[in-house]
């Protein structure tokens, strides 16, 4: 049982957390609902993946373990998120779809050419490289963002000052939607009220600790004059 919640365990979370990752991103972008295909596009970015690989290095005690649960997870989620949306593609807007019976076989071979895989292969392999480079370190920032006060307060003000970054980069090339625009601002304004409520919670658990500090230092100090 021990060998099952110290060294299985953890690493089946990392998986599902990894499937349930990729899998979030384009499932949602497919629904109709504008408002579910926006918060869909919020799991298909960077800040997100960040996050995942962020908590999964936090929620750990040895930062080895960390290090290498974080890549585990995320290369599962790039091969869950690329094989998804193989199996289910999006046609861009005027372009019919492979699965349309109306076409004639001839467009849909066309539509759907024969390369072996090698497309989505490459995708995998190329972001799955990445994973490995960009989850570890991650991994051990969440892990070092574990230690209390202001000596841990700048890994984990990281994701928040990331999600801020890039929400206003999107912003700026990408919102061509009211929905993406509206989303992204939610996204930046929750990112800035987490910022600060790190802060605020560091600010005062030091503050505290300070004030009974100086309480046991008076109450020895009165202690000695006894």
């Amino acid at each position: 049982m021990r060998v099952w919640r110290a060294r299985v365990m953890p690493v089946a979370v990392a998986v599902v957390g990894g499937v349930l990752l990729g899998l979030i991103g384009p499932a949602f972008e497919k629904v109709g609902n504008p408002v579910v295909s926006g918060v869909g596009a919020m799991f298909s970015i960077g800040w997100t993946w960040a996050c995942y690989a962020f908590l999964v290095g936090y929620w750990r005690r040895s930062k080895i373990e960390s290090s290498l649960l974080a890549p585990l997870g995320l290369v599962v989620a790039v091969i869950t998120y690329y094989v998804f949306k193989d199996l289910y593609p999006t046609p861009a807007p005027g372009i019919p779809s492979a699965s349309d019976d109306s076409i004639p076989e001839e467009m849909k071979r066309q539509l759907v050419p024969d390369d072996g895989g090698g497309p989505i292969m490459d995708h995998i392999g190329v972001w799955a490289v990445c994973a490995v480079i960009f989850g570890a370190p991650l991994g051990f920032i969440g892990n070092v963002a574990r230690t209390p006060g202001v000596g841990g307060l700048p890994f984990r003000l990281l994701i928040p000052v990331v999600t801020v970054f890039e929400a206003n980069e999107r912003l700026r090339a990408e919102a061509d939607t009211r929905v993406l625009i509206v989303t992204l601002n939610t996204v930046r304004i929750g990112a800035c009220v987490v910022a600060v409520a790190l802060v605020g919670h560091t600010v005062w658990s030091w503050r505290t600790r300070r004030g009974r500090t100086e309480e046991r230092t008076e109450i020895g100090a009165s202690a000695k004059h006894l």
